[in-house]
This record gives structure tokens, sequence and C-alpha cells, in this order.
């Protein structure tokens, strides 16, 4: 169970950084355990992906991702992404790049 004190800091925390009230909604309803995580944590995958993949807010559209490390998922990945997108083969909406976020870390 959260507190009422850790969800109020989450909302705060998201709005801050430029979330609508809609999309705090539907990041809480698809992935309620967004709840859980460090607004710390959070905050600098969200400034990662703004800062160094120049995307705008759009983790609400892939709210799984806030639970991933940051150093061992989110960083590798988007290394990729990018060498990707300067070559071409990937255009540079994050929404092209959902399927990256879905492929397990380990293959068969």
């Amino acid at each position: 169970m959260v507190s009422e004190k850790k969800m109020l800091n989450f909302i705060e925390t998201f709005l801050g950084l430029g979330f609508s009230r809609e999309e705090l909604v539907m990041m809480v309803k698809c992935f309620p355990q967004c709840l859980v995580h460090s607004t710390e944590m959070v905050t600098k995958i969200i400034e990662f992906m703004v800062k160094e993949m120049n995307w705008s807010v759009t983790v609400s559209l892939f709210p799984h991702v806030i639970s991933y490390s940051l150093d061992k998922r989110i960083v590798p990945r988007c290394n990729v992404i990018k060498a990707l997108m300067l070559k071409g083969l990937l255009r540079s909406e994050p929404t092209s790049v959902s399927s990256a976020w879905h492929v397990p870390v380990k293959l068969s």
C-alpha cells in the first residue's frame, strides 16, 4: 500500500517534470507499480530521455520504462537507438522505438 504522502510526492514530481494530469492517470492505470518507484530515480530517467535523447516527456507512453535500470538497460538501449537514428534506420519519434522496451534482456 502506498502512503498518501508518497502518492502526493509522486504526483508533484510528475507534474513538475511536465506531465499532464491525463498522462499521469494513464500511467497509473497502465502501470500502477510506478507509484512505488523512487521519485529521484524517475526524475533521473525522465531527464535522461529529455536531455540525452531529445525526446519530449513521453515516458507516459511506456510507463513500465521507469522500472528499468538506468545504467543497465535504458542507457545501453538508448545508445543503440541513437546509432540507428543517426544511420537513418529508425525514425526519431519515441513511438517508433517502443519495441526496444519490450525486448527481453536475454534472448533464448
